[in-house]
Protein backbone atom coordinates (compact mmCIF):
# COMPACT_ATOMS: atom_id res chain seq x y z
CA UNK A 1 0.00 0.00 0.00
CA UNK A 2 1.33 3.54 -0.89
CA UNK A 3 1.50 6.06 1.59
CA UNK A 4 -1.19 8.22 1.84
CA UNK A 5 -0.62 12.13 0.58
CA UNK A 6 -3.88 12.88 2.72
CA UNK A 7 -1.61 14.50 5.52
CA UNK A 8 -0.02 17.18 3.16
CA UNK A 9 -1.80 20.68 3.27
CA UNK A 10 0.31 21.10 -0.34
CA UNK A 11 -1.60 18.13 -1.31
CA UNK A 12 -5.21 19.45 -0.40
CA UNK A 13 -4.42 23.32 -1.61
CA UNK A 14 -3.94 21.72 -5.04
CA UNK A 15 -6.20 19.50 -4.81
CA UNK A 16 -8.92 22.63 -3.99
CA UNK A 17 -6.96 24.68 -6.55
CA UNK A 18 -9.07 23.05 -9.17
CA UNK A 19 -11.80 21.30 -7.67
CA UNK A 20 -15.15 23.13 -7.63
CA UNK A 21 -16.92 20.23 -5.14
CA UNK A 22 -16.65 17.11 -3.71
CA UNK A 23 -18.74 15.27 -1.77
CA UNK A 24 -16.86 12.62 0.28
CA UNK A 25 -18.83 9.55 1.30
CA UNK A 26 -22.27 10.56 1.52
CA UNK A 27 -24.41 13.08 0.26
CA UNK A 28 -26.55 15.71 2.67
CA UNK A 29 -29.63 13.76 1.34
CA UNK A 30 -28.27 10.24 2.70
CA UNK A 31 -27.39 11.95 5.96
CA UNK A 32 -30.47 14.35 6.36
CA UNK A 33 -32.32 11.52 8.56
CA UNK A 34 -29.43 11.22 10.83
CA UNK A 35 -28.50 14.94 11.13
CA UNK A 36 -32.34 15.90 11.69
CA UNK A 37 -32.77 13.40 14.16
CA UNK A 38 -30.03 13.82 16.26
CA UNK A 39 -29.35 17.68 15.66
CA UNK A 40 -31.53 20.21 16.10
CA UNK A 41 -31.95 23.21 13.55
CA UNK A 42 -30.74 25.96 16.62
CA UNK A 43 -27.44 23.72 17.38
CA UNK A 44 -24.32 25.24 17.45
CA UNK A 45 -22.56 22.59 14.57
CA UNK A 46 -18.83 22.60 13.64
CA UNK A 47 -17.83 20.51 10.64
CA UNK A 48 -14.32 19.58 10.94
CA UNK A 49 -12.14 19.30 7.49
CA UNK A 50 -14.65 20.59 6.03
CA UNK A 51 -12.84 21.19 2.71
CA UNK A 52 -15.33 21.72 -0.90
CA UNK A 53 -18.43 19.90 0.41
CA UNK A 54 -22.01 21.48 0.13
CA UNK A 55 -23.17 20.07 3.48
CA UNK A 56 -23.35 23.18 5.13
CA UNK A 57 -24.85 25.13 2.06
CA UNK A 58 -27.56 22.29 2.13
CA UNK A 59 -27.74 22.25 6.14
CA UNK A 60 -28.37 25.89 5.80
CA UNK A 61 -31.12 25.89 3.20
CA UNK A 62 -33.05 22.97 5.42
CA UNK A 63 -32.83 25.51 8.44
CA UNK A 64 -29.50 24.62 10.33
CA UNK A 65 -28.95 28.42 11.71
CA UNK A 66 -25.68 27.89 13.40
CA UNK A 67 -22.82 26.27 11.10
CA UNK A 68 -19.01 26.38 11.75
CA UNK A 69 -16.80 24.91 9.21
CA UNK A 70 -12.85 24.37 9.08
CA UNK A 71 -10.56 23.12 7.33
CA UNK A 72 -6.70 23.30 7.57
CA UNK A 73 -6.19 24.62 4.02
CA UNK A 74 -7.04 28.23 3.47
CA UNK A 75 -7.06 27.94 -0.13
CA UNK A 76 -10.50 26.10 0.07
CA UNK A 77 -11.50 28.61 3.60
CA UNK A 78 -10.80 31.20 0.82
CA UNK A 79 -13.19 29.78 -1.89
CA UNK A 80 -16.09 28.51 0.41
CA UNK A 81 -16.15 32.35 1.65
CA UNK A 82 -16.85 34.16 -2.07
CA UNK A 83 -18.77 30.54 -3.00
CA UNK A 84 -20.98 31.70 0.23
CA UNK A 85 -21.13 35.31 -1.06
CA UNK A 86 -22.03 34.06 -4.77
CA UNK A 87 -25.08 31.90 -3.71
CA UNK A 88 -26.41 33.66 -1.18
CA UNK A 89 -25.08 37.46 -1.19
CA UNK A 90 -23.04 39.50 0.92
CA UNK A 91 -25.46 40.93 2.72
CA UNK A 92 -27.43 37.97 3.21
CA UNK A 93 -28.28 36.47 7.01
CA UNK A 94 -26.53 33.03 4.82
CA UNK A 95 -22.87 34.92 5.72
CA UNK A 96 -23.47 34.87 9.93
CA UNK A 97 -24.90 31.47 10.03
CA UNK A 98 -22.08 29.77 7.71
CA UNK A 99 -18.34 30.31 9.07
CA UNK A 100 -15.60 29.74 7.82
CA UNK A 101 -12.16 28.89 9.94
CA UNK A 102 -8.73 27.69 9.10
CA UNK A 103 -8.02 25.50 11.87
CA UNK A 104 -5.89 22.28 12.01
CA UNK A 105 -7.80 19.89 13.74
CA UNK A 106 -5.06 18.45 15.76
CA UNK A 107 -4.36 22.03 16.85
CA UNK A 108 -7.57 23.13 18.16
CA UNK A 109 -5.75 24.15 21.73
CA UNK A 110 -7.35 28.03 21.31
CA UNK A 111 -11.18 26.55 21.01
CA UNK A 112 -13.38 26.13 24.11
CA UNK A 113 -14.83 23.05 26.15
CA UNK A 114 -18.22 22.80 24.51
CA UNK A 115 -17.79 25.17 21.79
CA UNK A 116 -20.44 22.95 20.35
CA UNK A 117 -23.79 20.74 20.14
CA UNK A 118 -22.63 18.55 17.42
CA UNK A 119 -19.74 17.66 15.17
CA UNK A 120 -19.53 16.25 12.20
CA UNK A 121 -16.52 14.82 10.77
CA UNK A 122 -16.98 13.68 7.44
CA UNK A 123 -14.11 11.50 6.73
CA UNK A 124 -11.68 13.77 8.23
CA UNK A 125 -10.85 10.81 10.46
CA UNK A 126 -9.72 8.57 7.57
CA UNK A 127 -7.31 10.96 6.54
CA UNK A 128 -5.86 11.48 9.94
CA UNK A 129 -5.96 7.49 10.32
CA UNK A 130 -3.65 7.63 7.23
CA UNK A 131 -0.59 9.23 8.78
CA UNK A 132 -1.01 8.21 12.37
CA UNK A 133 1.20 5.25 12.64
CA UNK A 134 0.37 4.25 16.23
CA UNK A 135 -2.68 5.70 17.30
CA UNK A 136 -2.26 8.51 18.83
CA UNK A 137 -3.44 11.18 16.33
CA UNK A 138 -6.85 9.42 16.32
CA UNK A 139 -6.91 9.77 20.22
CA UNK A 140 -5.99 12.91 20.21
CA UNK A 141 -8.49 13.94 17.62
CA UNK A 142 -10.88 11.96 19.61
CA UNK A 143 -10.69 13.52 22.88
CA UNK A 144 -10.53 16.94 21.89
CA UNK A 145 -13.71 16.64 19.87
CA UNK A 146 -15.65 15.24 23.15
CA UNK A 147 -14.16 18.28 24.57
CA UNK A 148 -15.32 20.43 22.04
CA UNK A 149 -19.01 18.77 22.02
CA UNK A 150 -19.41 18.48 25.46
CA UNK A 151 -22.56 16.76 26.33
CA UNK A 152 -23.49 16.88 22.18
CA UNK A 153 -23.21 14.93 19.50
CA UNK A 154 -20.19 13.41 17.54
CA UNK A 155 -20.88 12.28 13.88
CA UNK A 156 -18.38 10.53 12.21
CA UNK A 157 -18.90 9.31 8.90
CA UNK A 158 -15.58 7.26 7.69
CA UNK A 159 -14.58 5.37 4.57
CA UNK A 160 -12.03 3.25 6.43
CA UNK A 161 -12.19 0.19 8.51
CA UNK A 162 -10.61 -0.38 11.82
CA UNK A 163 -8.31 -3.40 10.25
CA UNK A 164 -7.92 -1.01 6.76
CA UNK A 165 -6.39 1.45 9.78
CA UNK A 166 -4.63 -0.90 11.32
CA UNK A 167 -3.21 -1.65 7.76
CA UNK A 168 -2.00 1.82 7.05
CA UNK A 169 -0.31 1.72 10.14
CA UNK A 170 1.31 -1.47 9.90
CA UNK A 171 2.70 0.00 6.29
CA UNK A 172 3.50 3.08 8.12
CA UNK A 173 5.88 1.52 10.13
CA UNK A 174 7.39 -0.78 7.49
CA UNK A 175 8.23 2.23 5.70
CA UNK A 176 9.88 4.36 8.22
CA UNK A 177 11.65 1.40 9.52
Amino acid sequence: MAPSKYDSKQYWDDRFLNEDSFEWLASYSKLQPILDTAISKTARVLNLGCGNSYLPFDMYNSGYQSLDNMDFSATVIEKMVAKTEELYGAESPAIAAIRWTVQDALKMDNIEEGSWDAVIDKSTSDCIACMDTNGELLETLSRQLEFYALHGYLIVEKFLTDEEIDMYRDESELLAT
